[in-house]
């Protein structure tokens, strides 16, 4: 405790004036002396508080430092032993060679008469001295030694791996990140101030439209968010989604407002009024809620459509709302006394997107059904129907003052039309994949478009070019290099890009083609020595399990590494890749043996059977392939999956393999068939493991769940609950009593498998687990995250052992780039 300088008491304060410590009474004794000396008083706390998040992100960063600095203690132990040793060895033969001497020379004293070789060493010792300095020779300490010994490197560095985006947005305010998931929604204020955009993780994001800068982000959705819109203040975001809520943000403030609940399904859109104080949200109940934005409840509800309610509009004037529907329908009715005005029939397919013209005459609508058709609203027939997209039409726009249509589908383009000659004017592609969303600015000089590629892209409507992209990354950040002198920071994701960012400005300075450096699977050699990993990065790297130091990494894919195994009698391990090909190595010196081809897109997962004479690998072309290690040839393709297959595990003679088509099936490889199809997960399925007596296997989904297979009877014994996102990777122990399994929810578990309970978390990092590997003797559980970090775990003890990282150096990969050079002179 830190005492008063004035008295005994507790000091809460410190003046600079004369660096004396002040309680409270003295504290403010002395603020009435620098008054009265009309001088400014400058107390600061001797103590300060900090936030659950703070304290949260401070045990996260203590935790990580103290597991670098165990391991920085036994490599040195380790280190000391063996120079102690050798050093050892050096004392007792020298020693030994000093003893010896002296008893040669001892020999010869007292003696007359000498054989010829001793004569010619009495001759040499005679006629030689030896140096008497020698005694003053001292054993001082190589530089080399003293410089391994110090612990000056312990130091905060500008180089961080490991949560590097909540350090640069703790203390900078600067968002580094974008979407890591699907854009399902986007919107514009009316002052084209700001751009709103929602996704598939529940997250909101907000940024300013003119300096593509991101403000602030939403967290609080349970569910996918389908919409966004902004209030007639335009201070404020409005969102609905899935998790039936619709909830109110405040830009400035960058918090929630309020989650206003009254639906009973998900929220498909949610549209706010232009003057009135009111926002109008659709449901899969089948009702409109109309929502007060002063008294912040709901005002109304409206079932007026027989299915769901998938889209609304409100016009310019705030008179109509328009509603589309699953049941084919388009409601148009009075926004003031809620009354239905007409139905328009016609299509044929749900209607997903309806937009009213700002002169209220003419009305556009976009559905299930690949047409887009335009309305008169007064006569209350169709004008014009516009086929072109191959896919379901997500969103559409009308610009009145120019009579220009606009439409984004599934099909992964934008078509701006011309609706009176029915044809399109332009086709927009620069989505990779389905365009989910678009937003018109108010003077339609800008469209915003949002994607199931998590990209928010801006274009000009006049030039029809694409002006960019919301800046961010789309996947994890696993480092980064801030330069606090230069106000820069420069950040690594797992999206193949390296950015500079300004500090101040919160900008992105530059984006870069990189690398990703996931570890997407890993195995364990029978005998404990060896880990083996496969990266993103296009290596497999190699560690030790003594020292747990990296020794080897390999090159030779030419895309992402995304699978290894090692064989049965650790001669041999494979690698699966993005490149399609398979390549085999000898364990011993890690040389290339061979290649495999014939896959057609990306190889999820590969193992070895019937005692490493063959392997079979799985791949997104939704085939299992047998290949021979006799002859290194292909046997025999299974092309029974309807989707990619992404799991494979071998089981005496039998396969199962997990897919994306939410089954698994299990594979008789002499009869060269598939035996049972095992159902009963609701997502993909993306992993999967039978324990040592291949009587139960486990499969984890992207439904979260986890179910354990009975291999006897070919039935669900029980389903494992309690991850929140995919689960990735899991093992069984060796006892079969206990699985552990590790999630995109960052968390791994451990479960007993008899009862499907949950014991005991093992450990929630920052990253997202991908795989799960237990070690031969059961002791260590071994997990790789999306970070690009490897963790090793004596998981019966909940005792970290050790954590590896893919990334040697942060400053070395940044480096790599010239471009970026100039960072580290500033």
């Amino acid at each position: 405790m830190v005492r008063c300088s004035k008295c005994c008491f507790k000091a809460f304060f410190m003046c600079p004036c004369s660096n004396i410590n002040l309680c409270e009474g003295h504290a403010q004794q002395h603020s009435m002396d620098h008054l009265i000396a009309k001088e400014n008083i400058q107390l600061t706390l001797l103590e300060f508080s900090i936030s659950i998040k703070e304290k949260a992100l401070l045990e996260s960063e203590i935790k990580c430092r103290i597991t670098i600095l165990e391991n920085c203690k036994k490599q040195i132990t380790q280190e000391t032993s063996k120079y102690i040793k050798n050093i050892k060895e050096l004392f007792k033969n020298s020693i030994k060679n000093f003893n010896n001497l002296i008893t040669e020379y001892t020999s010869l004293i007292g003696k007359d008469e000498f054989d010829k070789n001793t004569k010619e060493n009495v001759e040499k010792i005679i006629k030689t001295s030896i140096d008497p300095t020698i005694i003053k020779k001292s054993l001082t300490n190589n530089f080399g030694i003293v410089d391994y010994f110090s612990t000056e490197f312990i130091k905060e560095v500008k180089y961080v791996q490991g949560n590097a985006f909540e350090k640069i947005f703790s203390e900078y305010d600067l968002c580094t990140q974008a979407h890591l998931a699907s854009v399902y929604c986007v919107a514009i204020s009316k002052d084209s101030k700001y751009v709103a955009s929602g996704d598939g993780y529940g997250v909101i994001r907000v940024w300013n439209f003119k300096n593509k800068v991101q403000e602030c982000f939403f967290k609080g959705h349970t569910k996918q968010v389908k919409s966004v819109a902004f209030s007639p203040d335009m201070k404020h975001v409005i969102s609905g989604s899935f998790d039936t809520t619709v909830r109110i943000w405040s830009i400035d403030k960058k918090s929630e407002v309020i989650k206003l609940q009254g639906h009973t399904d998900k929220i498909w859109a949610v549209a706010a009024a232009h003057k009135l104080q009111c926002a109008v949200s659709a449901s899969n109940d089948n009702t409109l809620c109309i929502w007060d934005l002063s008294l912040l409840k709901r005002k109304k509800v409206l079932k007026i459509h027989k299915q769901g309610v998938k889209c609304l509009d409100i016009s310019y004037d705030d008179y109509l709302c328009a509603s589309g529907s699953i049941d084919k329908t388009i409601k148009i009715w009075n926004l003031q006394t809620y009354t239905e005005i007409s139905t328009l029939y016609g299509h044929m397919g749900s209607i997903n997107s309806i937009s009213i013209s700002k002169s209220n005459k003419t009305l556009v609508s976009g559905s299930s059904d690949k047409t887009v058709r335009v309305w008169d609203i007064e006569k209350k027939a169709q004008l014009a129907m516009l086929k072109q997209h191959s896919d379901i039409i997500n969103s559409v726009k009308i610009i009145t003052d120019r009579n220009l249509v606009i439409s984004a589908s599934k099909d992964k383009s934008i078509i701006i039309w011309d609706p009176q000659s029915k044809s399109s004017e332009n086709v927009l592609k620069k989505h990779s994949d389905n365009v989910t969303s678009i937003a018109l600015s108010n003077d339609s000089e800008y469209l915003i478009s949002g994607s199931l590629d998590k990209s928010v892209k801006v274009w000009d409507i006049r030039t029809k070019n694409v002006l960019g992209q919301m800046p961010g990354h789309n996947s994890s950040i696993v480092a980064a290099g801030i330069f606090p002198i230069s106000n820069k920071a420069i950040t690594l994701g797992n999206d193949n890009c390296i950015t500079a960012w300004d500090t101040v400005k919160k900008s992105q300075i530059c984006c870069l083609p990189g690398k990703s450096y996931a570890i997407q699977s890993l195995s364990v050699t029978n005998d404990n020595k060896i880990i083996i990993a496969a990266c993103d990065d296009m290596k497999i790297k190699v560690w030790d399990t003594e020292n747990y130091a990296l020794i080897n990494e390999i090159i030779g894919h030419t895309d992402r590494v995304s699978c290894v195994a090692i064989s049965q009698n650790n001669k041999f391990f494979i690698s699966g890749s993005y490149d399609k090909i398979l390549r085999l190595y000898d364990l011993r010196n890690y040389k290339e043996i061979t290649i495999f081809r014939g896959h057609e897109d990306i190889i999820y997962a590969v193992v070895f059977l019937q005692n490493d004479e063959l392997i079979a690998s799985v791949s997104k072309d939704k085939t299992t392939r047998i290949w021979s290690l006799q002859n290194y040839r292909q046997l025999y393709t299974f092309e029974e999956h309807t989707g990619p297959v992404r799991g494979l595990i071998s089981l005496d003679q039998k396969l199962i393999s997990a897919s994306e088509d939410k089954t698994l099936r299990v594979w008789n490889i002499k009869k060269r068939s598939c035996e049972v199809v095992l159902k009963g997960h609701t997502n993909y399925v993306i992993c999967v493991c039978v324990n040592d007596i291949n009587t139960l296997a486990a499969s984890g989904s992207c439904d979260c769940n986890i179910i354990i297979w009975d291999l006897i009877n070919y039935n669900q014994k029980i389903k494992l609950t309690g991850h929140t996102d995919n689960v990735k990777g899991i093992a069984f122990s060796k006892c079969s009593g206990f699985l552990v399994s590790g999630s995109c929810d960052k968390s791994v578990r451990v479960w007993n498998v008899d009862s499907g309970n949950e014991i005991y978390v093992l450990f929630e990092y920052f990253a997202a687990a991908i795989t799960v590997f237990i070690t031969k003797n059961e002791e260590l559980a071994v997990v790789s995250y999306d970070d690009g970090t490897v963790h090793v775990w004596d998981w019966k003890e909940r005792c970290k052992i050790a954590l590896m990282s893919g990334i040697e150096s942060v400053k070395d990969e940044i480096m790599l780039y010239p471009e970026l050079a100039r960072f580290f002179n500033s």
